[in-house]
């Protein structure tokens, strides 16, 4: 966005250059350059000599650098350091380090009821913002054998998630 005037100087004169009105989301002006993808030459600012031809000068950007805010959404215990990352960089998002009592870290969502979106270890193209990735969890299955002590008839094993109740398998 924005936008930076055409400045106009006579063949050999010195001036400070426009200052730079133009903007990039998750990036920070660097200064400019003589081409595209070129090293910068001249701060925002900086005094300018004119040569004998027009010259077209390229702002230069340097990514900002972002936090991942890992969320336990629910967790018993553990932790996850946050992450930093600049503007449109990727890397492994940092292994989960929650715990909770009963269930299994089933990977990472963008809100707190989300469906899986990134795996542990998975990875991550940062955005231009700072972002929370909550954890989600899968209830572990137990099974539940019912012994009649002698009685019959035998009632079949059960599968149970953890913290829901189990079926009255009735009077033997």
């Amino acid at each position: 966005g924005g936008s930076t005037a055409t400045q106009t100087l006579a063949t050999d004169a010195t001036a400070a250059l426009t200052a730079n009105g133009f903007t990039r989301t998750g990036y920070t002006f660097a200064g400019w350059s003589t081409t595209a993808v070129g090293a910068v030459a001249y701060t925002d600012g900086e005094n300018y000599t004119m040569g004998t031809a027009n010259v077209t000068l390229y702002a230069q950007w340097t990514a900002n650098n972002n936090t991942i805010t890992f969320n336990g959404n629910g967790s018993t215990g553990g932790s996850t350091a946050t992450q930093t990352l600049a503007t449109d960089a990727t890397a492994a998002l940092t292994a989960n380090g929650f715990t909770r009592t009963g269930y299994t870290f089933a990977g990472w969502s963008t809100t707190t009821v989300g469906t899986v979106a990134y795996a542990d270890g998975a990875d991550y193209t940062m955005g231009t913002a700072n972002v929370t990735l909550y954890a989600q969890w899968t209830a572990i299955d137990y099974t539940v054998t019912f012994d009649p002590q002698g009685g019959t008839p035998t009632p079949a094993d059960e599968t149970v998630a953890y913290g829901a109740l189990v079926t009255d398998p009735g009077d033997p």
